[in-house]
């Protein structure tokens, strides 16, 4: 019994033992296990921390570049010219502005040092901003095909690009002492487009209120909203953009009512072309897509492969290069809204100290070779003078002091001359006429009645085609000389550079908005006549100058008053040869007219009977053609609370016969930047006249990249390029 319970108390102590090990090699076990895991609980607390300041850096480093680019957005909306170094330290540096310092106040960012020395050398600041060289500007088509490009405003045109580099550099450091540093590179695509490279371009919103069937050729574009309705056919066969709306619906008032009240919207076809060629409805059964369809950006993309395109796929304000953003006026309120930056470019050259010249350079008075002042009294036209414009070598305007410096070629007073030289008088009333508007009743004995307006008007006139000759005999005593033909300060081909600007006085009691605006004496404007090409094949005769010598494409005529085309213009009025979009011969010219307004007039056109009304007394000829690229003015929808219609585009050109069942073709391209200042009455048809049949297209010269001088540029912008750079990669670009 004794041995038993020797033996069990062995037994007990061993296994007593057993697990007292067992216990501690657990315990052991659970320490080593727990020990692990709090120092990889360190270990990812340590890593997530840098994870975040490298987050930090990089959010910084890319902060910094947005700043760079939207510094570069403003110099480039702002400057004409860039010196390739334009950005480095010792010129114009990049620099990081006040709100860099508010956003990054509590952050672990390591600022510089407020504010922000851009000439400090580069590594002075462990965060930093540099800007990269600006490199001359590159002609580059933008394929649409390539991926990235789809949506791209500018896709499938031939652009001028630069590219600008902006380098930012973030340094974070945490309390600790704990450093990480993010260096990041972006550019800014700066591309800029003719004007006319569309076939419609509208400043503000754009509206298609068509009748007859009616076809689009060439992209269109506007700054604003789209609207669209017919009562037959209206097809688009180029990309439609709108930074907008679009919609199925006639353009409404503030409060969503239509402006008349009684219209109905038209349930005519309009359709679009995908990619594949199809055309294709923008109607779905019973339901209109536009932008207010409930799944529009998807189901547009697929109907029409991004050809149509609103403020769902971010299009971007394509902004006329130095001008301001157009603001329409609110007729509702009693403040004048309306900001109409862009009519600077129809105005005179400022010669203040304060002029912009920004601004300045993008006048066609700054453009022009050739400048005719007009000069009134009583409201008459009493004379004109011909200046020649002076630019140097790089094609800036040379100024004394703050006007220009021009050369006085000669002045025609009332019927004579300033030197009264025989030649210079014979060739100037060759070319220009005063017709100041006298009547008898009804009767208009001279100059002409514009019913729109409701006003006489006094014209200088411009005989086209003897000015044509006269620019071809480049002979300096038809200008100015009175014994040299060959003198280089008078004859055109010292200061031909395809422009002509006409200046009529402005209106002193008109006193300049916030926009710069300041408009022209009113009842007068510039008529351009004898404009209709003749010949063919190599006896071919342009109906505008495009002199032998000279390597211009075209002619370019522009005014700050209103303008008027009398017959066939820059086309031989032919409807059997050329078309809407084909020119008449292959050395027609490349053509633009820019005015407040522009009214096209038939070559049946009389000016005695424009008093007269316009059924019977003032009725088209059968066929009218035009061909040149318009720069114009409109009276928007319901301008003043009017409840009048702008006309739409349709009604663009304007009109004072009866066109009915006569034919008026165009082609070039249609530009609406601003509105008119000066005709400014409301469009209203069946009044003053009837419309034409249109047989409207795009130049196929603009669509070629072939423009009239002075064109215009639109500019937008794109980030490209964003990359994360090394240290080593970083040192090697800077």
């Amino acid at each position: 019994m004794t041995k038993q319970n020797n033996v069990r108390k062995l037994f007990k102590t061993k296994r007593r033992g057993s697990a007292l090990a067992a216990v501690f090699i657990v315990c052991t076990c659970v320490a080593m296990v727990a020990g692990s895991s709090m120092q990889q609980s360190t270990t990812d607390r340590r890593l997530n921390h840098y994870a975040a300041l490298n987050a930090e850096a990089r959010n910084a480093a890319e902060a910094i570049t947005e700043y760079g680019l939207a510094d570069l957005t403003y110099r480039f909306d702002t400057q004409n010219t860039f010196a390739s170094d334009e950005l480095s330290k010792s010129k114009k540096p990049l620099t990081l502005p006040e709100s860099f310092y508010t956003v990054f106040a509590n952050s672990n960012v390591v600022m510089p040092a407020n504010p922000y020395n851009g000439s400090a050398a580069l590594g002075a600041y462990e965060t930093e901003i540099v800007g990269g060289s600006i490199p001359d500007a590159g002609r580059t088509f933008i394929d649409g095909s390539i991926p990235g490009n789809e949506e791209d405003v500018l896709a499938d045109r031939s652009v001028i690009v630069r590219q600008v580099r902006v380098y930012g550099k973030a340094t974070v450091r945490d309390a600790s002492g704990v450093t990480i540093t993010a260096r990041c590179r972006r550019s800014l695509q700066v591309r800029d487009a003719p004007l006319f490279s569309y076939a419609i371009f509208y400043n503000m919103p754009l509206e298609f209120i068509v009748g007859p069937a009616m076809e689009v050729t060439g992209p269109v574009h506007t700054n604003s909203d789209l609207y669209l309705e017919c009562d037959n056919s209206l097809t688009f066969y180029d990309k439609v953009t709108a930074v907008g709306i679009i919609r199925h619906d006639l353009r409404r008032n503030a409060a969503g009512t239509l402006v008349y009240g009684t219209e109905t919207v038209g349930t005519g076809t309009i359709s679009f072309y995908d990619n594949d060629g199809n055309k294709v409805s923008m109607k779905m059964g019973s339901t209109w897509v536009d932008s207010t369809y409930s799944d529009w950006y998807k189901t547009s993309l697929k109907l029409w492969d991004g050809n149509v395109q609103d403020e769902a796929y971010s299009v971007r304000t394509c902004k006329s290069v130095a001008f301001g953003d157009y603001v329409e006026d609110d007729p509702y309120t009693t403040v004048d809204e309306m900001r109409d930056y862009a009519y600077q470019m129809i105005m005179p050259l400022d010669t203040t100290t304060s002029a912009n010249s920004v601004v300045e350079k993008q006048k066609y008075a700054y453009k022009a070779g050739l400048v005719v002042t007009v000069n009134t009294s009583s409201g008459k036209i009493t004379s004109y003078s011909l200046y020649a414009q002076k630019f140097d070598a790089n094609g800036n305007l040379v100024y004394s002091g703050t006007s220009p410096s021009r050369t006085h070629l000669c002045t025609y007073v009332e019927g004579s001359v300033g030197n009264s030289d025989p030649e210079i008088k014979a060739n100037l009333e060759a070319i220009f006429d005063i017709n100041n508007y006298t009547y008898s009743g009804t009767t208009v004995n001279s100059g002409m009645y514009d019913q729109r307006r409701g006003e006489g008007i006094d014209l200088l006139e411009v005989n086209m085609g003897k000015l044509r000759d006269a620019l071809e005999d480049n002979d300096a005593t038809d200008w100015g000389n009175t014994t040299s033909s060959t003198d280089a300060t008078y004859r055109p081909q010292t200061w031909w550079n395809g422009i002509i600007y006409f200046q009529f006085p402005q209106d002193t009691s008109d006193v300049k908005g916030e926009d710069g605006v300041q408009i022209s004496e009113d009842e007068l404007g510039l008529r351009l006549k004898n404009a209709t090409a003749s010949g063919s094949g190599t006896s071919y005769v342009p109906g505008i100058p495009k002199p032998s010598w000279s390597s211009e494409t075209g002619t370019t005529i522009a005014t700050n008053n209103t303008m008027y085309i009398y017959g066939n213009y820059n086309a031989d009025g032919n409807s059997s040869t050329g078309s809407n979009t084909a020119i008449d011969n292959s050395n027609e010219p490349a053509a633009s007219i820019i005015a407040d307004s522009i009214t096209f007039l038939s070559p049946a056109w009389v000016d005695s009977k424009s008093m007269l009304s316009y059924s019977s007394n003032r009725v088209a000829s059968t066929f009218t053609e035009v061909s040149a690229a318009v720069i114009s003015g409109i009276v928007p929808t319901n301008s003043d609370a009017n409840k009048c219609r702008s006309g739409a585009v349709n009604n663009f050109p304007r009109f004072l016969e009866n066109f009915s069942n006569k034919t008026l073709r165009y082609r070039g391209s249609m530009v609406v930047l601003y509105e008119s200042e000066l005709g400014c009455e409301n469009f209203s048809t069946g009044i003053y006249y009837n419309p034409p049949t249109r047989n409207w297209g795009f130049n196929t010269l603009f669509e070629n990249g072939i423009y009239p001088p002075g064109t215009p540029n639109i500019r937008t912008y794109k980030r490209v390029d964003s990359k994360y750079l090394s240290e080593n990669e970083w040192d090697a670009e800077l």
